[in-house]
């Protein structure tokens, strides 16, 4: 007999990519404000990780017990941060409904009704600094002539898109690219 069920939400996979909005909060907090990327394939406490893309020490997880916070990679997964979420049954920031705290600066925490945890488009995101084109099964590689001279690391270069998409330079060899051919 086929049936059609509502999934839990721990089922559905977590937002690659979260927005934590608000107005200007008045404490160290207003630095944690800003675009969140998932790293893939770590979990905390048992839920999905999230980290700034600008501010690499300001992490998003919930500390096992209670809470969601935004804290520093020292604290991550812990009781301490410069946000938290009181939410201990949503199983990413995202969907709660409570309304976010924000740390005071006097060791004490202010509500912040105007704090919204938003899914964002992955495109968002920044590209990676680096990529590495290599066999990730460790095995020998069946690559050979000049094909195999392109294995290697190459770093993302700053000043320079291919077909409105980033580029790569092998770090090298000057002369090889990875670019997005259209």
């Amino acid at each position: 007999e086929l049936r059609c069920a509502a999934p839990s939400l721990e089922d559905l996979p977590a937002p690659a990519a979260l927005m934590i909005e608000s107005p200007k909060i008045d404490s160290e907090a207003n630095g944690c404000l800003g675009l969140y990327a998932l790293v893939q394939g770590r979990i905390v406490n048992g839920k999905p990780v999230w980290r700034h893309t600008g501010r690499p020490n300001r992490w998003l997880s919930f500390n096992g017990d209670n809470a969601w916070n935004a804290q520093s990679e020292a604290n991550l997964g812990k009781s301490r941060g410069w946000l938290q979420l009181l939410d201990k049954h949503c199983h990413t920031p995202d969907l709660s409904k409570q309304v976010w705290d924000a740390a005071d600066g006097k060791g004490g925490w202010m509500k912040v009704p105007e704090l919204k945890v938003k899914v964002t488009d992955p495109k968002e995101l920044p590209p990676p600094v680096a990529i590495r084109l290599d066999n990730p099964t460790g095995g020998p590689l069946s690559i050979s002539g000049t094909a195999a001279n392109f294995i290697g690391l190459y770093k993302l270069a700053l000043d320079k898109t291919i077909n409105d998409r980033p580029a790569y330079r092998h770090t090298q060899s000057a002369g090889r690219w990875i670019a997005f051919n259209g």
